[in-house]
């Protein structure tokens, strides 16, 4: 069930940057995070049913980091440029 819901996220996720970015034919979108490395895991409360979970880092003493793998770029890629997206939460 998890796996289902990790990839109804990534298909809104797609949707959205799709109609955020640019895009034309020379450019191919790939999701911006396939895996955690490093971080502090948080979960919250969202209005995407599918999207609770996430990593978590704070602006304090400069020490804190995350870190995360994409999805592989295509060895066989026909484009010209790439584009990475990802859900992305800022807090004033």
């Amino acid at each position: 069930m998890k796996r289902f819901a990790v990839i109804i996220a990534n298909l809104l996720i797609l949707a959205v940057a799709w109609a955020q970015i640019p895009v034309d034919q020379n450019t191919t979108i790939i999701n911006g995070y396939q895996e955690k490395v490093s971080g502090v895991d948080f979960f919250y409360h969202s209005s995407i049913q599918v999207a609770k979970e996430s990593m978590l880092i704070r602006a304090t003493h400069g020490r804190s980091s995350i870190e995360w793998k994409t999805a592989p770029v295509p060895k066989d890629m026909k484009t010209s440029s790439v584009t990475f997206f990802w859900l992305a939460l800022v807090h004033q």
